[in-house]
């Protein structure tokens, strides 16, 4: 398997949130969505996940192969506490 591709500047998000982000919203996943650009269409599911000790969040996006079905991730945002973003991850 090969590594991810990883993207460390050129965000859409380079300014804090005005609002917190928390388990029972979508503001994370909303916001982390703005840096996918044309991609987002191809979204089929996310997952998030949030590490308090470092106070980033991580969505992860998916989608669904045309031919197999299979969900596969295809990009990883991660977002500070404050909804900035300091790295993305791609899968191919």
């Amino acid at each position: 398997m090969d590594s991810p591709l990883v993207k460390t500047d050129g965000f859409v998000n380079i300014d804090e949130a005005e609002t917190e982000f928390t388990f029972y919203d979508s503001n994370a996943f909303e916001r982390a969505k703005l840096e996918l650009s044309d991609d987002r269409r191809i979204v089929f599911s996310y997952t998030t996940a949030y590490d308090k000790a470092e106070d980033v969040w991580r969505i992860q996006f998916n989608r669904q192969d045309s031919v197999t079905h299979h969900e596969i991730r295809f990009a990883t945002v991660y977002l500070s506490g404050k909804g900035v973003t300091p790295l993305i991850a791609y899968d191919e």
